[in-house]
């Protein structure tokens, strides 16, 4: 990010018409619901009737990331921790992950990447730190030019999973009510900007729905 290194636009090179991406085969799917089991399961019903098969389902938190294994299949997707199990299944199913998974080694076989929530830094003493000095040293305003910069990079890492090859398409979904209510919901234009192009679906929090919904995951996990 441009922003999180304090480079201005007049200073970095960007080399044009080299992007064999087409977004515009993709979709990215904002949910406004609280609840992370909520959130994925209508993330999955809707990848579902899309006909996609397999994806990966990426958490800020291990507490999500052990609540999908306690499940062990949602929606017909069978659940997998390993990378390698992952690829050479032939099941539909999800590999799921905290920020071990956001960047790094490429997963082939995606079709679709769901991330459980604005994917803010951890809050732990290293990242304190680091703030008091931006602050005091460099006198940024570490939430501006440090936090939210930040922020928008990893979400830019985790959901550019998807594409990494020509032709890549697919269906990218945050589970967060504020990208919809909140005062975070220009982040959904930082995304359009990253993937030029990209289709936009909107799904509100439905409350009756939504209890629904936790009545039947409460009954599942209670199985």
């Amino acid at each position: 990010s441009s922003d999180l290194f304090g480079v201005t636009r007049g200073r970095f090179y960007v080399e044009d018409k080299v992007n064999t991406i087409d977004y515009k085969q993709s979709e990215l799917l904002v949910i406004g619901e609280k609840e992370f089991s909520v959130g994925v399961q209508r993330f999955l019903e809707y990848v579902s009737e899309k006909g996609l098969k397999k994806g990966l389902i990426l958490s800020t938190t291990n507490k999500d990331v052990r609540y999908l294994n306690k499940l062990g299949s949602i929606e017909g997707y069978k659940v997998i921790t390993n990378i390698e199990e992952f690829e050479e299944t032939d099941e539909k199913s999800i590999l799921v992950g905290s920020r071990a998974l956001f960047q790094g080694v490429d997963i082939l076989g995606l079709e679709f990447v769901g991330l459980n929530k604005i994917p803010f830094p951890t809050y732990d003493k290293e990242y304190q730190a680091r703030q008091r000095y931006l602050n005091e040293v460099a006198r940024m305003n570490t939430w501006y030019q440090f936090t939210i910069p930040e922020v928008k990079n990893t979400i830019t890492q985790a959901t550019g999973r998807l594409w990494r090859r020509p032709g890549d398409k697919g269906i990218i979904g945050i589970f967060d009510e504020r990208l919809i209510n909140g005062k975070f919901n220009y982040l959904i234009n930082e995304i359009k900007d990253t993937r030029r192009g990209i289709n936009i679906n909107i799904f509100e929090s439905d409350i009756e729905e939504t209890f629904d919904k936790l009545e039947e995951i409460d009954e599942i996990v209670e199985e």
